[in-house]
């Protein structure tokens, strides 16, 4: 998948965070670390999430990265963030 849907800058930063953040607490202590770490580098949440979604599901619109963070297994969107990066 290109990151056509998405910038190189925010790419680089789900990366990043995806380094920085643990998936132990499972998934939404994981979003709320995520959204944490864009405030913090005042990068905008809806377009860090527009990001995320778009390397989850290759498009840009759709259900909430909290409801694919609730469907999808941790196993699953590590790699799917992952070989999307």
């Amino acid at each position: 998948m290109s990151t056509t849907g998405a910038s190189k800058e925010k790419v680089v930063l789900v990366n990043t965070l995806l380094k920085e953040t643990s998936w132990e607490s499972g998934a939404a202590a994981f979003l709320d670390a995520i959204k944490k770490s864009a405030k913090e580098r005042g990068i905008p949440t809806k377009d860090l999430l527009t990001t995320m979604r778009f390397l989850l599901t290759g498009r840009t619109k759709g259900l909430g990265v909290a409801d694919l963070f609730a469907l999808l297994s941790v196993d699953t969107l590590t790699r799917r963030l992952q070989q999307n990066i």
